[in-house]
């Protein structure tokens, strides 16, 4: 094997990853790498850190990418995509990531990896674990997100309202998300706005002016 880890590299690697994710696919996310489209999310969002995306790890074998370790949108973030038949990259991309994915904490100064395990690679799990790794009880949590924002409002004077307890209540509900990527269908929005439609109605009647 002429197997190579090298840096990402610009326009050219963003499609060529896109192929390869694409390639490698599964029914179910079987394979257990980011969708196609999360690739194409990253790339366009504004809270990406487009400043260090050469630090992104791609692993290639006579040409042909077989594997590599990325952040989402900052350093201290760490994905891990496959080939089938490369699994055993495991322990190399993750010292990877260690060296090259660390983020620095604004609270302390300190650095610090999320590493992102999907819930059936027992092998991932099994050496994160090993190197120190805990999982937090906040992480498990489908409110965390909600209180991110919720701070983010009060320190910006901003009112802050969720529509987390509706969706919560139709949990069951197949419905509501497409299955390939998780973002809300017709019926989702139409869920979404039920919930908080009403407490911007209230805020609205709260700024309107006097008469």
């Amino acid at each position: 094997m002429a197997l190579k880890v090298r840096n990402y590299s610009g326009p050219e690697d963003y499609y060529r990853v896109s192929e390869f994710l694409t390639r490698h696919h599964r029914p179910g996310n079987r394979d257990r790498n980011w969708l196609e489209p999360m690739w194409e999310y990253m790339h366009f969002h504004p809270m990406l850190d487009s400043t260090s995306v050469e630090r992104i790890g791609i692993w290639e074998d006579a040409g042909e990418i077989v594997a590599m370790v990325n952040y989402e949108s900052t350093l201290g973030e760490a994905f891990f995509q496959f080939h089938p038949a490369y699994h055993h990259l495991h322990v190399e991309m993750l010292d990877y990531a260690e060296t090259h994915l660390t983020g620095v904490s604004q609270k302390d100064g300190r650095t610090y990896l999320a590493a992102f395990v999907p819930e059936d690679d027992a092998e991932l799990r099994a050496l994160v674990q090993a190197r120190g790794y805990e999982v937090r009880p906040e992480m498990l949590e489908s409110g965390s997100l909600d209180r991110g924002i919720e701070l983010a409002a009060e320190q910006a004077g901003l009112p802050f309202f969720e529509a987390t307890a509706t969706f919560r209540a139709r949990k069951d509900d197949p419905g509501l998300f497409f299955p390939l990527d998780g973002h809300m269908t017709e019926a989702g929005h139409e869920l979404y706005a039920e919930g908080i439609a009403p407490k911007i109605e209230t805020l609205v009647q709260g700024k309107a002016p006097r008469k």
